[in-house]
């Protein structure tokens, strides 16, 4: 058996949350049932923040984690773009990892394109076409933290400007 990629995320399952005195909980909007047994793990009292569907107001977010208790553990449940937005909003907010449980209940991922360097999502393929350049990439399996998204590089080095 082949060792993980070391940038490869890391997700957990909801049995694997850590004890802590107090949860917020950051579900993403129209993944209620995929996060049930979350929600069934943690206790009562869970402080729960969803933004809606058609405006993800992460600023509520970050004024949620300014205020929170010393001892919260942070629960991110949702796509990879979700979770890795709303990891880096804590991050920035002062909150490690180890104060954070992220769990994938949704297929859907971001990768940046380092031709043009904009961010877009993706479906589960190995190659795409750039939608701000038109470069045809393939994804690699390296994932930047800071940047929640796969690289994605020109996957024809005789057509490296895409199509135009």
């Amino acid at each position: 058996m082949s060792d993980p990629i070391p940038s490869a995320p890391r997700y957990t399952t909801s049995t694997e949350i850590p004890q802590a005195r107090h949860y917020l909980l950051a579900l993403q909007p129209g993944h209620e049932t995929a996060s049930t047994a979350l929600l069934q793990a943690l206790p009562s009292a869970t402080q729960l923040w969803q933004p809606t569907a058609d405006s993800p107001d992460f600023s509520a977010l970050n004024s949620l984690l300014q205020a929170c208790h010393p001892g919260t553990h942070l629960c991110i449940s949702g796509d990879e773009t979700f979770i890795w937005h709303c990891r880096n909003q804590a991050r920035a907010a002062g909150l490690l990892d180890a104060e954070m449980t992220l769990l994938k209940t949704a297929e859907g991922r971001q990768v940046y394109c380092v031709h043009c360097s904009q961010l877009q999502p993706v479906s589960n393929d190995d190659e795409v076409t750039c939608q701000h350049c038109g470069v045809h990439l393939t994804i690699r399996e390296h994932f930047s933290k800071r940047l929640g998204a796969y690289m994605g590089v020109c996957l024809d080095a005789d057509q490296p400007y895409g199509a135009r």
